[in-house]
């Protein structure tokens, strides 16, 4: 705003845009020049600073949004990076992939290295096979909402002990004791 008023007063109220050298009530811009045009501006009152300050913030935030986006697009583009990641997983190379991703220093490879990072924590674990880890995984989500895990707490204090208290979801070790043997048993079972 001081910006504003600054360039009002001392550039567009300068008395050499205006005839006489007077701003005052009555004074009227010189007939030519670009002075013309300042004195003309600087005639339209207190809100010229401000309609100067509202342009000078529009040109600050275009310009550092340009500057935030160009250095999000990475060193490379995001194809690419796509690219090298999917050669380095069909070569079980997860690290190589996440090795990528920070060469890549973009947006784009901080997305792709949160999700690599959350696949190699899942194929480490050897005694879960492919679903199981996927159902953990998606029972880990009611931790992430609040209305869910409101939910669960619920259940379990106003139903303590009875099945209506248990998560419906389950636990990990009750995921993780299913086998195919098992699972087999429970769908060909009659229901009594």
């Amino acid at each position: 705003m001081a910006i504003g008023i600054l360039f009002y007063v001392f550039v567009l109220g300068n008395p050499a845009n205006f005839q006489g050298g007077h701003t005052g009530p009555g004074a009227h811009p010189v007939e030519e020049g670009i002075g013309k045009w300042f004195g003309t501006v600087y005639m339209g009152g207190f809100v010229v600073p401000v309609l100067i300050s509202v342009l000078l913030i529009c040109l600050t935030f275009v310009i550092e949004r340009f500057l935030y986006l160009s250095k999000a697009k990475g060193k490379f583009s995001g194809s690419e990076l796509v690219r090298k990641v999917q050669y380095h997983l069909a070569n079980k190379n997860v690290d190589a992939a996440l090795a990528e991703c920070d060469k890549q220093k973009g947006s784009v490879g901080n997305v792709m290295k949160a999700g690599l990072r959350k696949y190699k924590e899942m194929i480490t674990v050897a005694d879960l096979d492919a679903e199981q880890k996927v159902i953990i995984e998606e029972m880990k989500m009611i931790d992430d909402s609040p209305e869910d895990m409101l939910g669960e707490i619920f259940s379990r204090e106003f139903f303590p002990g009875h099945p209506l208290g248990a998560s419906i979801t389950g636990t990990a070790e009750t995921v993780r004791s299913f086998d195919h043997e098992r699972t087999r048993k429970l769908g060909t079972r009659t229901p009594a």
